[in-house]
């Protein structure tokens, strides 16, 4: 027997007018974003190795700039990030973000965080290190 070409289809699942079913398109979809991605990376796989030696080392760099707790202070009360793009010695480009933050209530230390990232997949989930900087003991309560 034929099925008219707007039949709803009966499959498991919420189906609607013209025959597409919500579970179907689940699939397809899945299908799809599997395709996409692939056992060797898909469209990613040209972005998707950062080099996590290099980018240490350049995160390192970048936080060792903030040593000062005096400069640091204003750097936090300001809320300013530090949004930078560094080239690597292998030619790959970072985004590198610098954050400042009290630790804690006293306002007795700063915390500096920074992240980065190649700007492909990695940027879901960029490497972090942290420093906590102290005010010289002279200026310590």
């Amino acid at each position: 027997m034929l099925q008219k070409p707007h039949a709803r289809l009966k499959l498991p699942g919420r189906t609607v007018p013209g025959g597409l079913n919500f579970l179907s398109g689940l699939l397809t979809w899945s299908r799809f974003w599997a395709q996409l991605i692939g056992s060797t990376g898909g469209i990613w796989a040209i972005n998707c190795h950062m080099d996590k030696s290099e980018a240490h080392m350049i995160l390192a760099e970048q936080l060792a700039r903030f040593s000062s707790f005096a400069e640091l202070v204003p750097l936090v009360d300001s809320g300013r990030v530090q949004n930078l793009e560094v080239r690597g010695t292998t030619g790959a480009k970072y985004q590198v973000e610098v954050q400042f933050f009290w630790d804690d209530n006293q306002r007795r230390s700063v915390r500096v965080v920074g992240s980065i990232d190649d700007g492909g997949i990695r940027a879901f989930v960029p490497l972090t290190q942290t420093l906590l900087i102290h005010p010289p003991e002279n200026l310590r309560k």
